[in-house]
């Protein structure tokens, strides 16, 4: 925002790096909570530079304004990121809703579409939301068809972690996460700094012996940082987190929760003696601590 003036006045310009739109202000706070707050102290810019936002966003923004709260131009995934950011910072909170229900029909409908939108919700620090959350339950339903997209190992990693990790991924047998996992990791070098995180989504309980040996020799194939890719996963499945089982009675339903395959039985030894807790004593620092009881 530049240019500021103390008295109210009743245009605005919004710049954009290729054309300028000159906007009545009284029409603007009837959509932006922001402006609204800016008449209010005397605080409205002459001008709005938006020259670093698609020129098309800009534009169906104007459009949007200026037609009561609709527009004639086409939404695309090229601008959607750009629209929304500008929409969040002048609290346009009709036109976050619009954009919403445009991003959830389109979704449903196309799968490319959904595959681009989890990139974008990524990169608007939108997955914490409750768009970003329902676009992730959407992609969880549709895991077996995006899932062998390409462009879906193009997904960022907050992404893809959402979607490896939850209790009702879709899926036909554990594998599945393993092929995806291995392949998301196969894209791209840099990406074996993310494998611990992204191979701790295998449920290596629901996976057979045959399918254990399959997963360390895809990772074998991985070229140039095998040997690094082979590290990281014995490091993963060979500690208590990677045998971790769920045991909600409401996920009984779920292919992935509880022990399906019933290889491993798991015991937890209870202490004979009972457990004494001394308020007097120092908190205990360390995560792990391993004590023998004093005679």
């Amino acid at each position: 925002l530049i240019s500021f003036r103390t008295e109210k006045i009743r245009k605005i310009i919004f710049h954009s790096h290729k054309d300028d739109f000159v906007i009545d202000i009284d029409l603007l706070k009837e959509y932006s909570t922001k402006f609204k707050q800016l008449e209010e102290k005397g605080k409205v810019p002459k001008k709005l530079d938006l020259s670093n936002y698609d020129v098309m966003a800009v534009t169906t923004l104007v459009d949007y304004l200026t037609n009561g709260g609709n527009t004639k131009a086409r939404i695309t995934t090229s601008i959607l990121g750009d629209m929304i950011e500008i929409a969040r910072i002048l609290e346009m909170e009709s036109l976050l809703k619009r954009i919403e229900e445009f991003i959830l029909i389109s979704v449903a409908k196309s799968e490319q579409f959904l595959v681009h939108t989890l990139t974008m919700l990524c990169l608007q620090m939108l997955l914490d939301t409750s768009l970003g959350r329902k676009v992730i339950d959407i992609a969880v339903s549709k895991f077996p068809i995006i899932r062998k997209m390409a462009p879906f190992n193009n997904v960022p990693l907050d992404s893809i972690l959402r979607i490896l990790d939850r209790c009702d991924l879709n899926i036909n047998s554990e594998y599945d996460v393993v092929e995806t996992a291995i392949s998301w990791l196969a894209a791209k070098p840099e990406r074996v700094h993310f494998s611990h995180l992204i191979l701790r989504c295998i449920r290596v309980v629901n996976l057979t012996p045959d399918q254990r040996s399959d997963l360390f020799a895809l990772t074998d194939t991985m070229s140039n940082y095998a040997q690094i890719m082979s590290g990281f996963a014995h490091y993963t499945f060979n500690n208590t987190n990677s045998l971790r089982v769920c045991v909600l009675s409401e996920h009984n339903s779920y292919k992935r929760c509880g022990n399906r395959s019933g290889q491993t039985k798991f015991f937890i030894n209870i202490p004979s003696r009972k457990i004494v807790y001394r308020r007097e004593a120092p908190p205990i620092k360390a995560s792990y601590i391993t004590a023998k009881p004093s005679e």
